[in-house]
């Protein structure tokens, strides 16, 4: 019921009361819309409004398509709506390709997706909306489970929009399909996304930027749980860039497919300095892909392999296929899970005088047990460990410096010391190897020149204890 000063009158629905400066706002914005005009219908900026949704977004509140959020956010950007996206909430795909949105109006468009529940389909390439736009998208479409394909190619997201973007595909796992080509920006060097859960739908998006992007030199992809199929995917595209020098996909699931596709890598990159393969489940099945790649590589200066189920025996055909090329690059070769056998230390050794080579492995595996010695042997070897080196050196007719070499560290740890003792294959058991390492040792580290002048001149020198 409304009373007047004159009469009563009798209403069926209540008529809502707006305050006079809300209608002089609203309607001013409503009046500078109506004079907007383009000449490219592809591009409209003029509405056609439902008048009371405009001067009452808060109304809308049960529209699913989001449209009077997107006016309400429009409004309070300042920014101009666009007529075409209004009218794409109710479509299942919406392309605004190089609208030239920026960072408000990729705002704008943003509100009305967190509820919309019909489109499938949204391009906004070449819009640059840059790493701010692509945050604030990014923690919209969290909430959105409608969307399954997004395109953000040349939006110069640079580092903070990808890494918005990786969080994006963290939780959202309703996105199947994701452009991000154009994903760097020439001024970008270096790119870090490790332990980001990408999967399989960004090593698509990666290998696409790979195949693109020629000023890139390092990206670290380590630790993203990129399946077989994912990890082959960056594979594909490292072979065709053209401008990386150290690329890390650590525990990427290569696996056997992955393997033959580094091999590949090998092959036909030719910027590629540095790769990081460990953790990526390259069997023994894949190492003579990688094998037959390596004899035609002369760029590549590290590989990391380690901690990948293959043995000493599938090292030692790496190892063969870098002597093999005369033009290899290759410094160093990193297995650190792997224990050799004594004819691949060996070789490491003779390519380290020939080319600086450098390879970390385990340990090595011994060619032949020693015999079991007996309590008096282990007696007497006790009283004096080093005059038994002494002995079973000359018993091979080797000299000290032939097995402990100067030219090498001047201090060596355990582990450096056993493998030497076991390369030269003296008759030495693991525990007597043991003793002699408590014996020489100083703060954990044997130092060569000293134990070289013990054994050459027993006389005059001692060790350990000295």
């Amino acid at each position: 019921m409304w009373k007047t000063s004159q009469s009563t009158v009798t209403t069926t629905s209540p008529v809502p009361s707006i305050p006079p400066k809300k209608v002089s706002r609203e309607l001013s914005s409503l009046a500078s819309l109506s004079f907007v005009s383009s000449d490219d219908d592809s591009y409209e900026t003029d509405l056609d409004f439902d008048e009371e949704v405009l001067l009452n977004p808060h109304r809308g509140d049960d529209d699913l398509t989001g449209k009077s959020k997107y006016i309400k956010m429009c409004d309070d950007l300042g920014v101009t709506p666009i007529s075409s996206f209004l009218d794409s909430l109710q479509k299942k795909a919406i392309s605004l390709r190089f609208y030239g949105l920026g960072l408000a109006s990729a705002k704008a468009i943003s509100a009305p997706l967190e509820r919309n529940t019909i489109i499938e389909k949204l391009n906004l390439e070449g819009n640059g909306i840059e790493h701010e736009g692509a945050k604030f998208l990014a923690r919209i479409l969290k909430e959105n489970l409608y969307i399954t394909e997004l395109v953000l190619t040349e939006n110069k997201l640079g580092n903070a929009g990808a890494k918005a973007i990786c969080d994006l595909l963290v939780h959202n796992r309703c996105i199947t399909k994701l452009d991000l080509s154009g994903l760097v920006n020439p001024a970008l060097k270096h790119l870090r996304l490790a332990h980001n859960s990408f999967e399989e739908i960004g090593a698509r998006c990666f290998k696409e930027a790979l195949c693109e992007n020629e000023s890139l030199e390092l990206l670290d992809l380590n630790w993203n749980h990129f399946s077989s199929r994912g990890a082959a995917m960056l594979a594909e595209g490292l072979e065709e860039n053209v401008g990386l020098k150290c690329f890390s996909m650590a525990m990427a699931g290569l696996g056997f497919q992955g393997g033959q596709h580094v091999g590949e890598v090998f092959r036909h990159n030719r910027t590629l300095l540095e790769l990081d393969v460990s953790y990526c489940r390259i069997s023994a099945d894949g190492i003579p892909h990688l094998a037959a790649g390596l004899r035609e590589n002369d760029i590549l200066q590290v590989l990391k392999i380690g901690c990948n189920p293959f043995d000493g025996d599938n090292a030692m055909l790496l190892l063969e296929a870098i002597q093999e090329n005369d033009s290899s690059a290759l410094r160093h070769l990193d297995i650190p899970h792997v224990f050799v056998k004594e004819e691949f230390v060996k070789l490491a050794r003779k390519l380290q005088e020939q080319r600086g080579f450098t390879v970390q492995y385990e340990g090595v595996l011994p060619s032949l047990p020693k015999r079991k010695y007996t309590v008096e042997e282990m007696v007497r070897f006790r009283t004096d460990p080093v005059g038994h080196l002494r002995r079973a050196l000359q018993q091979c007719s080797m000299s000290p410096s032939e097995v402990f070499h100067l030219n090498g560290p001047s201090k060596i740890t355990k582990k450096e010391f056993t493998d030497t003792v076991r390369l030269a294959q003296l008759d030495l058991s693991s525990e007597q190897i043991n003793i002699l390492y408590s014996k020489v040792q100083m703060n954990g580290l044997i130092d060569v020149e000293n134990l070289l002048d013990c054994l050459e001149n027993p006389q005059d020198h001692s060790v350990g204890e000295a």
